[in-house]
């Protein structure tokens, strides 16, 4: 099924475009179709995609030890995934699997240089939103390291060793 502005316009990233631009950048995505429990891509292997999830939800984990997982985060409609991939070495840090039927929309990293190419305006705007995004998520990621450095003390009594010294 075809891309269309509309199913672009629901995504924080394109919210703001302009028609004209949002046309052309629908030509440039593709639409993926996954069933429940689907692994869509593994940490480690590469890729140069950015996904942007239209319906159901995507599980991002990432392996502590063995078969053990950590879940990272829980994607619904109208975020986005893939990007460290896309913007650095190609490969992923983390695995995405659906927790349900998703559908995503998927753009590559030759689409997105087309797209700055060719509608440097969108690009910028696009841009801006990617970066606000990682910016929320980087505070979240620090709140969740100071959160757990202090359970690490809390656990082994430093406050109290601290003063009784």
């Amino acid at each position: 099924m075809k891309v269309s502005v509309d199913d672009l316009r629901r995504l924080r990233l394109f919210e703001d475009a302009q028609e004209d631009d949002l046309r052309q950048i629908a030509e440039l995505i593709v639409r993926r179709e996954y069933p429940e429990q689907t692994v869509i891509f593994w940490e480690g292997s590469e890729g140069r995609e950015l996904f942007f999830v239209e319906r159901g939800e995507v599980i991002i984990s990432r392996r502590l030890r063995g078969r053990v997982e950590h879940v990272l985060a829980r994607l619904g409609p109208g975020t986005f995934f893939g990007e460290v991939a896309l913007l650095t070495d190609g490969v992923h840090r983390a695995t995405a699997q659906t927790a349900e039927p998703t559908s995503v929309l998927v753009i590559d990293g030759t689409a997105v240089l087309r797209i700055i190419e060719d509608t440097p305006q969108a690009a910028a705007r696009f841009f801006l939103h990617l970066a606000r995004e990682l910016s929320l998520r980087l505070v979240d990621a620090n709140d969740k390291i100071r959160e757990a450095v202090m359970w690490g003390l809390d656990a082994t009594h430093f406050q109290e060793m601290e003063q009784e010294q």
